[in-house]
């Protein structure tokens, strides 16, 4: 942490008319939400791309502009204008590969990387994929071993707006047309031209090369349609909200659409959307764009059933609480005793570690296992829990380096199975609460569950504590909504 003032995250995302502002906009939303938490933040960007940047990013981050994003010459003005080094660097350029990120250390003492395809090798302290169902395993030889993974829809970070997205359909019903803010390959014309007559909301930003297509289309449509042109978070949630479909893209929009629970017709327009696209697919919440559009539009318009169907699923894949998830996960807790508690993904190199907790007499005392594994044992369960997107293993961290374990694993009504279990040099310092009051605020509206056996005294009184209340065996709490979500 830098010290005498408060944390400082610096980013670097891609941006322009062919690279979309997908990259901006997600790690506009982690910065807000690291401003809430009381971070500085600052942005690197190329200098034609200074001026649009500024829209999606929170008022208060300083911008940085560079001709060429080169890392010797970039990490070399970072030193002189933050010769202190930064708390966390983000990186979220396809682009970019391992060499960039050793480029900034020690400067940075913590990174993260976006990705969304495991198609390239990485380096950095986590990564994070938001494709529903990723796990560690995917990337797993192109990730160095000490490296932490993020994964799954629930991590997709957007602005805050769209997780309190109401959902007040109009009628006649109303279709949101988002294909990005640039479509260079202006898919949206299509759309317009298929659905010529029916009430179409048409979203797209002023770099769009074929914006003046598009409204001349729009203008020869209205005033069944509308076209909003860079139109901010709030006002973007709100359409949501009154739209019954949308046609898009499988980018970085699609969770917006998901988080406010509207149904999609989605179309794959760019290689790293597969995934997505196919998760969408499969849970649900959207269906494949057809060749005959109308036709697949004027079907699922007239299925209210089939719609609601799709708005749950889009919801229960997405509810808009990522930025905050991570933020919060990021930015940590103090404990009654001033320790400083962070949560971070288990890496493979935590698995020795983790091993010597695990076979400590105090560990097992009250497991439910209580002969403790062998170290083939814990190597094989360890493989499993990194590949399994339904169980979530962390680290709990003081400054000093970790001091524990939280799991969670999702039942089959979606509740979160908490255990957890500290280091025995960190015994009575409170760690084990802070660790619990943590990951109820990463992980708003879940109910969580713990199993606790009948002697073990010192977890029933951190389970009463932390607000759980017992059911039929078992100790229950649901978490709270964010308080600025």
């Amino acid at each position: 942490m830098t010290t005498g003032e408060s944390r400082l995250a610096v980013f670097y995302a891609a941006a322009g008319v062919d690279t979309g502002w997908g990259h901006v906009v997600r790690c506009g939303a982690l910065a807000s939400a690291l401003v809430d938490c009381g971070w500085r933040v600052a942005f690197l960007c190329r200098t034609e791309m200074k001026g649009p940047v500024r829209a999606y990013i929170p008022e208060s981050a300083e911008i940085l502009s560079e001709t060429d994003i080169e890392p010797g010459a970039v990490s070399a003005r970072f030193w002189d204008r933050w010769p202190g080094g930064c708390d966390l660097l983000v990186m979220d350029d396809y682009a970019l590969d391992e060499t960039f990120e050793p480029s900034f250390r020690p400067w940075a003492r913590r990174s993260l990387v976006m990705e969304d395809i495991p198609s390239r090798h990485l380096a950095g302290d986590l990564v994070l994929d938001p494709t529903p169902g990723r796990t560690r395993a995917d990337y797993d030889e192109r990730l160095p071993a000490n490296c932490g993974f993020i994964g799954g829809s629930q991590y997709a970070l957007l602005r805050s707006p769209f997780s309190r997205v109401i959902r007040k359909p109009l009628d006649p019903p109303k279709v949101l047309v988002a294909f990005g803010a640039t479509d260079p390959g202006n898919h949206t014309a299509a759309v317009i031209s298929a659905l010529n007559g029916m009430s179409l909301e048409i979203v797209l930003g002023g770099m769009a090369p074929h914006l003046d297509d598009v409204r001349r289309l729009v203008a020869a449509q209205r005033p069944e349609a509308q076209l909003h042109v860079d139109i901010g978070a709030e006002d973007l949630a709100t359409l949501l909200g009154g739209c019954t479909l949308a046609v898009g893209a499988g980018g970085s929009g699609a969770w917006e659409r998901c988080a406010g629970g509207l149904p999609s017709v989605v179309f794959e327009v760019a290689d790293n959307q597969q995934s997505v696209v196919r998760s969408l697919i499969a849970s649900g919440a959207a269906i494949l764009g057809a060749a005959d559009l109308r036709l697949a539009v004027e079907a699922v318009l007239a299925d209210q059933a089939a719609l609601d169907t799709m708005s749950r699923a889009a919801r229960r894949l997405c509810d808009g609480f990522g930025a905050i998830r991570l933020a919060r996960m990021l930015t940590g807790i103090e404990t009654r005793k001033g320790d400083h508690v962070t949560l971070r993904p288990a890496s493979p190199e935590d698995s020795a570690l983790m091993f010597d907790w695990q076979v400590q007499p105090e560990t097992r005392r009250f497991a439910k296992q209580p002969v403790a594994p062998s170290w083939k044992e814990h190597g094989a369960w360890f493989s499993r829990r990194m590949a399994n997107p339904d169980s979530l293993l962390y680290m709990i961290e003081r400054v000093d380096g970790p001091s524990g374990v939280l799991r969670l694993d999702r039942e089959e009504d979606d509740a979160w199975l908490v255990s957890i279990y500290i280091a025995p040099d960190s015994y009575g310092r409170g760690i084990a609460s802070a660790a619990l009051a943590l990951v109820h605020s990463i992980w708003p509206r879940q109910e969580f569950r713990a199993e606790v056996l009948e002697g073990n005294a010192i977890s029933h009184k951190l389970f009463v504590g932390a607000g759980y209340g017992k059911k039929n065996g078992l100790y229950r709490y649901h978490a709270r909504e964010p308080a600025d979500a």
